[in-house]
């Protein structure tokens, strides 16, 4: 986190803004924790560890909806051959190409589109 949510100066590298005195020490926390999943998923990765691969991109997922959370988590499905999870990451990875998304996922449109053409 680069700067503070609430006031907008810049507070990178520090877990309260010095403006308006916001505790960001927990959000900073679970951001280190996704980072650290992340690289453990690669990690894993490279020692053909994929259920290894899957449990820390999910958890890497769910503190931070990044989009290399997302890629990560569709790769490590496939590998897993848990392909409708692996499509479902993939859609909202083409959905928001940004990966700038801290909002809940989507609802699956799999059959609304369908049904239109």
């Amino acid at each position: 986190m680069e700067t503070c949510p609430i006031c907008a100066v810049r507070i990178q590298g520090l877990s309260v803004c010095r403006r308006c005195g916001a505790d960001w020490t927990r959000v900073v926390a679970v951001l280190a924790d996704a980072r650290e999943h992340l690289r453990s998923a690669r990690e894993a990765y490279m020692d053909n560890e994929a259920d290894a691969m899957l449990l820390h991109a999910k958890r890497a997922y769910s503190k931070r909806r990044s989009r290399a959370a997302r890629r990560l988590l569709a790769s490590a499905a496939a590998l897993n051959r848990d392909f409708e999870l692996a499509l479902r990451i993939w859609r909202l990875d083409r959905q928001d190409p940004t990966g700038n998304t801290q909002q809940s996922e989507p609802e699956d449109r799999s059959n609304h589109q369908a049904s239109k053409g």
